[in-house]
This record gives structure tokens, sequence and C-alpha cells, in this order.
């Protein structure tokens, strides 16, 4: 945390999240929507809030009570954190960053387990072993076919599962 002066006050500032004053520093709001840096935007007084944003914004109208901004910017610390985890929804989306793809229920069992043990290696055992809840016997060659389906759904959105030979899988964000 940081701390700086807004309308008079000091107030403690999260470093991954900007401040700025809308719409005195619109340039500037319009430089951080561009490099998608997270922001809370401070309306003057009377001024209408701006016409678009993102997950990455939020504002509060001055003035404000300091811990209205705090609240706001633990806000857009949530919605970072989530649109940078992969999660998986009940009906079989799969949703990373701001995409989605649909997986069969067999295809969410798989990554499901994956994304319970973020960047871990998740063991062939413990994803055949998730597959045998299914009616059919699963087998290695089944696994194998699951998840090179998975990994073509998961191309479009940034993400990969790596095969560590003979021991299991990872599921991985690609890198820019």
């Amino acid at each position: 945390m940081r701390r700086q002066r807004l309308a008079g006050k000091r107030i403690n500032v999260s470093q991954d999240v900007k401040i700025a004053r809308w719409p005195l520093e619109r340039e500037k709001v319009d430089l951080y929507r561009k490099l998608g840096i997270p922001r809370v935007l401070i309306l003057d007084h009377g001024e209408k809030a701006p016409p678009y944003w993102d997950v990455y914004e939020d504002w509060v109208r001055a003035p404000f009570p300091e811990d209205d901004l705090r609240k706001r910017i633990r806000v857009v610390q949530e919605r970072v954190r989530a649109e940078q985890e992969p999660r998986l929804g009940e009906d079989g989306l799969l949703h990373y960053r701001s995409q989605s793809v649909a997986l069969s229920p067999v295809q969410a069992k798989i990554v499901e387990c994956l994304i319970q043990n973020p960047g871990a290696l998740v063991s062939r055992a413990d994803l055949v072993a998730r597959l045998s809840e299914e009616p059919s016997t699963p087998t290695r060659n089944a696994l194998d076919l699951h998840v090179t389906r998975i990994r073509r759904k998961l191309t479009p959105l940034g993400l990969t599962i790596k095969a560590v030979r003979g021991r299991g899988y990872r599921l991985h964000a690609v890198e820019d």
C-alpha cells in the first residue's frame, strides 16, 4: 500500500489499482484502459459516470468516506483476480479472462480436477479415478483422448494442459 493525497486526505492506495479523477484525468484513464490497468475513478461532484467501463474499473463519487474507496479497490482487485483464474460453472462452461467455452460432463470433471490444483501436477490415477464415476470404465487411452479434445477447446482461451510423461497433467496459462 502507498499513501496518496486525494481531496485533501491522505489515503492508503493499493499499488496494483490506479486512482484517477474523472473527467479531469480522462487521458490517464484512457491510457489505463488501453493497457488493461485496474483502476478506480473518483468522480468530481455533479459529474456523470463514464459511459462505458470494464471489469478493471469502478468509481466512487466525491466527497467520499475513505472506507468507500478501499471497498471499491477491493472490488476491482477481486474482479481482476477472478478474470485471471479459470472457473468452471455448474453449466459446464469454463470461464477464463473474458471468454468461455462449453465442456462435456466428462471434460468438465477432468478440468475441474486440474483447476482445483492450480499449477500442480495431477496424477493420471487421480484423473482416472475422477472418470471412474462415469458409467463406462475409463482406460488410459480414453483419458488421453479426453485431454486431447480438451486442449483443442482451451487453446482459444489461452490455456493449455501440459503432460508430464507417465505421471500426469498440469493446467497452464499460455504466455503472451
